[in-house]
């Protein structure tokens, strides 16, 4: 059974924020993308799972 997509309309910019500096520290956990970026500051994110 899919799990349910999550509400992001209930995402804060500071929850996001945070989520960037702790990559930032602690280095992505996943591999590069291959379709789309999150770019903040210049710095690319890859998507999450």
């Amino acid at each position: 059974m899919p799990k349910p997509e999550p509400d992001l309309s209930l995402l804060t910019r500071e929850q996001v924020l945070r989520a960037l500096r702790q990559l930032d520290r602690e280095g992505p956990r996943m591999p590069l993308s291959t379709v789309y970026d999150l770019v903040y500051r210049g710095r690319r994110y890859a998507p999450g799972p």
